[in-house]
């Protein structure tokens, strides 16, 4: 399913106080590494804000039997997402939301899957702390999260270079739980 959100992409960027990242596409290897991480977990939701062209949400729909959200708030690349959803044949298992994370819901999501920039996982961080009231795994590529420690670093070569995955657990304070 793909959907305009109420706070569209086009209006929230006048608003933002961070900025929108480039696109660049997760390489086939860190896509692989990510699918077989979240079909080990018991999860049943998993978000990518920022989901650009939306191939790592379709494989982990395909392979993991999970339910997928996926924010974009470049209306090009949500509609490329909703395009591949399609294609995989999974659209009853992702929904591809064109509008801003920041005005994301993730207070369901079990995993939440990042490849933006250092500042915006920074902001998202606190989101998830601010929002989120149960054990998360909250997955970077490339980009660290600087006040959490990483529980799991991977590194993988690539024709284009080196990339790196960090795996944090998020768990709430009991005072929100």
């Amino acid at each position: 399913m793909y959907v305009i959100s109420n706070i569209d992409g086009m209006a929230s960027r006048r608003y933002r106080k961070i900025p929108i990242v480039h696109f660049r596409p997760t390489p086939s290897i860190v896509i692989k590494w990510i699918v077989k991480f979240v079909s080990e977990k018991k999860v049943r939701y998993v978000y990518d804000l920022g989901c650009g062209d939306g191939r790592i949400l379709s494989e982990i729909a395909r392979k993991c039997n999970v339910r997928c959200v996926g924010y974009e708030i470049r209306l090009w690349l949500a509609k490329e997402a909703y395009s591949r959803v399609k294609r995989c044949k999974v659209e009853d298992k992702v929904l591809i939301v064109y509008g801003d994370m920041l005005y994301a819901d993730i207070s369901k999501a079990d995993v939440i899957i990042l490849y933006l920039s250092r500042t915006v996982n920074n902001v998202l961080a606190e989101k998830v702390c601010k929002e989120v009231c149960k054990k998360l795994y909250l997955i970077t590529v490339d980009f660290p999260i600087d006040m959490w420690k990483p529980k799991v670093i991977k590194e993988f070569e690539t024709p284009l270079g080196k990339h790196t995955v960090y795996v944090y657990i998020y768990k709430p304070s009991k005072s929100k739980v």
